[in-house]
């Protein structure tokens, strides 16, 4: 297999990118120099990597480096050359850009239709850290002392009973269930219905409660639980406050 190459222009000239492992040896100390701005203009103006219709200057390159997080520096400074490597590397990155741009390949219905994608992958995960975060503060010290008050009770319940929409849950752990709901539950005996504020009914239908000395044992970890109980609550309420922006945006788009 030859050696690696990219198409620079509309002329087809080729570039070796062997043939800059010379060129980034021999400019090492002026790359850098010119680079924090120490060496003379023309050595900062002098060109390092040259295109069809423009170029790289050695005081480019060097502030190119400079630009770089010290994570990405480290990746070159690792490879030994690491002055040749990044050069090589930053020719062969503005070769693709050329290319890219050159081809019209931005505008390609598949890589236009790829980029929609990716934006609204991007917009969907910062809405669901901007409702997890808003679920976050949300949290009060008086929830976190029901869930630990109500940490060993699980519950099956139903929705709106013997009628034709009536749905069965369980088992639930009781305190991370919505307040309402699981005050309603905490003070019924299995077989009772009780009517919510919206008037849906419920019924208990079962009620389990950990063994006391397990559940007195588990609260001793009072961080660890307390951790716990705030991850479960927010998991909790963004779960709810997501399904409920989803249903009012499918209910928008019904005809």
């Amino acid at each position: 297999m030859g050696p690696p190459f990219l198409l620079l222009s509309h002329h087809e000239r080729i570039l070796d990118l062997k043939h800059f492992h010379l060129t980034g040896a021999m400019l090492i100390s002026v790359f850098v120099v010119s680079a924090i701005a120490c060496g003379t203009a023309s050595e900062a103006n002098t060109r390092l990597i040259s295109f069809d219709n423009s170029s790289i200057s050695v005081s480019e390159a060097g502030n190119a480096w400079l630009m770089l997080s010290p994570e990405q520096q480290d990746y070159f400074i690792q490879r030994g050359d690491h002055i040749n490597e990044f050069i090589i590397s930053l020719a062969g990155k503005q070769m693709i850009i050329r290319e890219i741009h050159r081809l019209n390949y931005l505008r390609r219905p598949d890589i236009v239709a790829l980029g929609n994608s990716w934006t609204r992958m991007q917009a969907s995960k910062l809405a669901r850290e901007s409702i997890t975060a808003a679920a976050e503060q949300s949290i009060t010290d008086e929830d976190i002392d029901y869930f630990l008050d109500n940490m060993g009770t699980t519950v099956w319940y139903t929705l709106s009973p013997d009628s034709p929409s009536e749905m069965s849950f369980g088992p639930m752990h009781l305190p991370e269930l919505p307040r309402e709901l699981a005050v309603h539950l905490d003070s019924m005996n299995q077989g009772n219905e009780l009517p919510l504020s919206d008037g849906t009914m419920i019924r208990c239908d079962s009620v389990v409660v950990t063994d006391p000395l397990l559940v007195s044992e588990t609260l001793e970890n009072t961080e660890q639980v307390t951790s716990f109980a705030f991850q479960r609550y927010s998991a909790a309420r963004g779960s709810a406050d997501l399904e409920r922006i989803t249903a009012s945006i499918l209910s928008a788009a019904e005809p």
